[in-house]
């Protein structure tokens, strides 16, 4: 069976994604999410930006910067859970998966 390489890529850095947010949780969240609830987190995180184009680099501030509202990303993964029937997330805590998410996705390093 042939699998393409950007798919196996793409289910590399997935898994490096969620080993990261696993990692770097306040310990009182690490164990509250499975790696599927992680994975679908950041599927939600992946449409989100991409339907709302908030890193296009037209939205970018005269720094050259763009503004991503953790908040609301955090309010539309626990909506549409909730919608499709995937579970019932409290917005606070997700936000922190959020966090580590996009602390993963853009680079940020840790002091």
């Amino acid at each position: 069976m042939f699998i393409d390489n950007d798919l196996m890529k793409d289910v590399e850095e997935d898994a490096e994604a969620i080993a990261y947010v696993q990692a770097h949780l306040p310990q009182e969240l690490k164990e509250l999410y499975t790696e599927i609830q992680l994975q679908y987190f950041r599927d939600v995180i992946t449409e989100y930006c991409a339907e709302t184009g908030i890193l296009d680099p037209n939205n970018a501030n005269a720094d050259g910067y763009v503004e991503i509202d953790q908040e609301a990303i955090a309010q539309y993964i626990t909506q549409k859970a909730a919608k499709e029937k995937f579970g019932t997330f409290d917005p606070e805590q997700v936000f922190f998966v959020v966090q580590e998410f996009l602390d993963f996705d853009l680079g940020v390093e840790e002091d």
